[in-house]
């Protein structure tokens, strides 16, 4: 029987083997294995842009003069146009001090588009968070653009009905109601921590 000292030794050295262990492999565990150039391509053939470059950030394909990082009057003033009339939304406990702007429309097909936009403080209240709601995309789809436009990705979670995906840039949140059947909700944005 080995010396009390040098067993609760060997138990620390094996805990905090397991702890690096385990932090390490955590950080692993928010990239799912990186799409092949075959896979975003075949994804994409044919599909839709859904994020696109724009004014030195990110935006969605069908809001062409909507972007990332827009001044509040700016964005505002082009959500105002595609809406009429904005319905507005505080932050809550949750985003405290963020307001988010937007509107449902009704298309002329009986389907309804939601777009919204998120101005923060972190960044000077200019537009930080876009949601859009209007078209089914496949997850592969939504995960192979961001994919493309994103930069390297920090996190990329995959999930049954729901994706997270980050860069050092931007994030993106994309759930799936309906059992898929439903449009895609996708919400995209800066870093919180890019701003600090």
């Amino acid at each position: 029987m080995m010396p009390a000292p040098t067993l609760s030794r060997h138990l620390t050295l094996l805990l905090l083997a397991g702890v690096l262990l385990c932090l390490a492999g955590c950080k692993n565990a928010r990239l799912a294995p990186p799409l092949t150039d075959e896979e975003i391509a075949e994804y994409t053939e044919g599909q839709p842009e859904v994020f696109v470059p724009r004014g030195g950030a990110l935006g969605f394909d069908q809001f062409e003069s909507l972007h990332l990082g827009m001044a509040q009057e700016e964005a505002m003033a082009e959500l105002e146009r595609i809406c009429g009339k904005l319905e507005v939304y505080e932050g809550g406990w949750r985003h405290k001090d963020a307001s988010f702007h937007g509107c449902v429309i009704e298309n002329d097909d009986g389907s309804q588009t939601v777009i919204r936009g998120g101005f923060w403080p972190f960044n000077d209240n200019r537009l930080s968070t876009l949601e859009l709601k209007s078209r089914s995309l496949t997850p592969g789809l939504v995960r192979a653009r961001f994919t493309q436009v994103a930069g390297p990705l920090e996190e990329d979670l995959p999930r049954r009905g729901t994706l997270m995906m980050a860069s050092d840039r931007y994030r993106l949140f994309a759930n799936w109601d309906e059992g898929g059947q439903g449009p895609t909700h996708l919400t995209i944005g800066y870093q919180p921590d890019l701003f600090q």
